[in-house]
């Protein structure tokens, strides 16, 4: 019967606690009307803004960094892609080829037009 007392008392003093809490912190969101205390709550609330304002510019900020990495990455991945894609089309072309006399026979049979000729400087008569 004791222990039920003191188990009650102890609920009933944990339910006060938390109402008084509650309550607190009620009165604390109250702005005193003092001149004071509303010049004080302005600049508060200036600042407040403030700061919300550079909270949403460094965001953004972050989502374009954000962004940027992932083009850049999609941008290397591109590049690796067309670069294994020509390997790869200059591997079949290999692979099409077996030996050396069929490399001049294809060679024989494109236009020599076609064929980009380097051009040297004019070295002069010898």
């Amino acid at each position: 019967m004791i222990e039920n007392n003191l188990k009650d008392e102890r609920i009933k003093t944990l339910k006060k606690e938390i109402h008084d809490l509650r309550n607190k912190k009620k009165t604390n969101r109250k702005v005193i009307p003092d001149q004071g205390a509303s010049f004080l709550s302005q600049t508060n609330i200036r600042s407040f803004f403030a700061y919300c304002q550079a909270e949403k510019q460094r965001k953004h900020q972050a989502k374009i960094d954000r962004l940027q990495t992932k083009i850049t990455a999609t941008e290397t991945k591109l590049n690796s892609l067309s670069f294994e894609k020509t390997l790869s089309d200059a591997k079949t072309k290999l692979q099409g080829i077996d030996t050396v006399e069929d490399a001049r026979t294809d060679a024989s049979d494109s236009d020599p037009a076609d064929i980009e000729r380097p051009v040297f400087p004019d070295l002069g008569e010898s």
